[in-house]
Formats: C-alpha cells, sequence, structure tokens
C-alpha cells in the first residue's frame, strides 16, 4: 500500500516540469516496468487524477488540477521539495497577510513570489508581487510552493480549464 502511494507521487512529481507524458515516457523515466507503471496510470485516470489524449497508438497523460486527489498529491510533493529545499517565509507571509488577501506564496528562481489579490501600497521584504491575473502572464516554469497551495493549485486549474477552451474553440 505504502509503495503503491509512493509510486503516486513519483508519477505526479515527473509532471513538475512537463506538461504531458506518454505511459512509456512514465516507465522510463522512473526506471520501472512497463506493466506496473500501466497499471498505476490507468488506475490514476480511473480516479480523475489524470487525464488523457490518445495520438496513434500512445495516450499523452497530463494532470487533472480539478481533481481534488491530484490537488493532495500536487501538495504532498510541494511540501517534499520545500522540506529537501529547507525554506520558510512565515515573516514574509504574515506581513502580507496583514496588508492584503495573500492566496499564495512560491520560491521560483531564487526569489518570493507572493500571488495577491491586489498588491498593497507597501511591503518591506524584498517580495516578488504578482495578482491572479498576472501570475496568468508571468507563470513560472520551475517552482515550489510555500504557502497556500491549495489556492495556488486552484489558479493553475482555471488557466488549465482557460487554455483548454481556447483550444476546442
Amino acid at each position: 500500500m505504502i509503495a503503491e502511494k509512493r509510486v503516486e507521487l513519483e508519477i505526479i512529481a515527473l509532471f513538475d516540469r512537463r506538461r504531458y507524458l506518454t505511459i512509456h515516457q512514465i516507465s522510463r523515466l522512473l526506471n520501472k516496468s512497463y506493466p506496473h507503471i500501466h497499471k498505476k496510470v490507468n488506475e490514476m485516470l480511473d480516479e480523475g487524477v489524470l487525464r488523457r489524449t490518445i495520438i496513434g497508438n500512445s495516450h499523452l497523460c497530463f494532470l487533472d488540477l480539478t481533481n481534488e486527489k491530484a490537488v493532495i498529491l500536487l501538495t504532498l510533493n510541494e511540501l517534499k521539495k520545500k522540506k529537501k529545499l529547507g525554506i520558510t517565509a512565515e515573516k514574509q507571509i504574515l506581513e502580507l497577510r496583514e496588508k492584503t488577501v495573500l492566496h499564495s506564496m512560491i520560491y521560483s528562481d531564487k526569489k518570493l513570489v507572493a500571488v495577491v489579490e491586489r498588491k498593497p501600497e507597501s511591503v518591506s521584504t524584498r517580495i516578488k508581487l504578482l495578482t491572479t491575473s498576472e501570475i496568468r502572464k508571468e507563470f513560472p516554469k520551475e517552482y515550489v510552493v510555500l504557502y497556500g497551495y491549495e489556492r495556488f493549485f486552484e489558479i493553475m486549474g482555471q488557466l488549465q480549464r482557460e487554455k483548454e477552451v481556447l483550444v476546442n474553440e
């Protein structure tokens, strides 16, 4: 049981740097047998954690950011990355929460980035402030979520849905 959950987290972690992966790519990147990964990916597809697009004989898989279990697994992955880096931003989080609605705090490109409802007039710390509409334009490629995991992945889910609407139009 624990080993199966670890495999799920390993699969989720692969989507940190890639938006789409085939089952073959997942098995190769994890250095695990194709039948084992195929079974696990199909379970995750059935649960709605992953979605797929079929191209020829390949199943191109991607995260469904509107799925609750996907958000939980992503959060666990972010907590693991945060612990590994040893980053904390408690003082900055408290300061921002006093001045505005703080949706999330991420660490990207060796900088703290705060996703806020509106930018406060003055912030004493050196934090890059982005509103929810600005993060749509400046979404970081690599990041670690430090605060507001669920809200961050909710914003990402909204971005995913917006892109799907544009593709389908």
